[in-house]
């Protein structure tokens, strides 16, 4: 990560005997040019092996969820950000980086790092959820390695320039780095409304087979079960 892009700065938190709210980030992430500050929790699960999405959706999803506990955690530093106390440890942990109470308040944004491949770019109240390989890229200027195969083969693919955006991307706008990575790829942007209105349309039907359905519904067809997605 070049130093003329981004500097890194040590986390801090409300002290242990401290009043009010909890508060804490795991570290700090300084836009060298545009002058953006970012407090950061990074939320890490030791082993994301899991066999399904409802697999990592139940695991997650607990009563300490920790994307939750993360988003909690820099809502409350976004709201006591003002606060004397608070702006004392930020100016601390900045060290070199000498800016204004005002600038580090209008300034200042929040992301949540996570290994969860299934959940990526989108904001839980008003804080940037990122999964940490893409955040690794999106710190190199949202660098994307391409290939490219002239008959579709994989094993024929041979490796084209890689693609970076002209400046740093806006890491607390999700739908900018969606946009860069749409960009990427060729995609037109002129047909993501009909895409997103023909998803957002879309209805699915299965139908299933009874495992347990006796001879008279399979005589009489009834030995199938339909299914609509989304159900309304």
């Amino acid at each position: 990560m070049p130093k003329t892009d981004y500097l890194v700065r040590r986390g801090f938190k409300r002290g242990d005997n401290a009043a009010g709210k909890m508060y804490d980030c795991d570290l700090i992430l300084y836009d060298v040019k545009r002058r953006k500050i970012f407090f950061v929790q990074a939320k890490w699960k030791r082993d994301s092996r899991t066999a399904s999405l409802d697999d990592e959706l139940h695991d997650w999803g607990a009563s300490n969820w920790s994307l939750t506990k993360g988003v909690e955690r820099l809502v409350v530093l976004r709201d006591r950000l003002a606060e004397p106390v608070v702006l004392d440890q930020v100016r601390a942990a900045l060290g070199d980086i000498k800016l204004s109470n005002e600038h580090i308040v209008k300034n200042a944004h929040f992301i949540v790092l996570h290994t969860l491949p299934a959940f990526n770019s989108y904001q839980i109240d008003g804080v940037a959820i990122y999964e940490w390989n893409l955040f690794r890229n999106l710190l190199l200027r949202g660098l994307v390695r391409r290939r490219w195969s002239p008959d579709g083969v994989p094993e024929h693919a041979r490796p084209l320039a890689a693609y970076v955006h002209g400046e740093v991307l806006a890491l607390e706008d999700p739908q900018h780095v969606l946009d860069h990575y749409c960009a990427a790829i060729g995609m037109d942007f002129t047909h993501l409304p009909t895409a997103m209105r023909m998803r957002q349309e879309a209805r699915y039907v299965f139908e299933l087979p009874l495992p347990d359905g006796s001879w008279w519904q399979r005589l009489r067809k009834r030995d199938r079960i339909r299914i609509l997605r989304p159900y309304i």
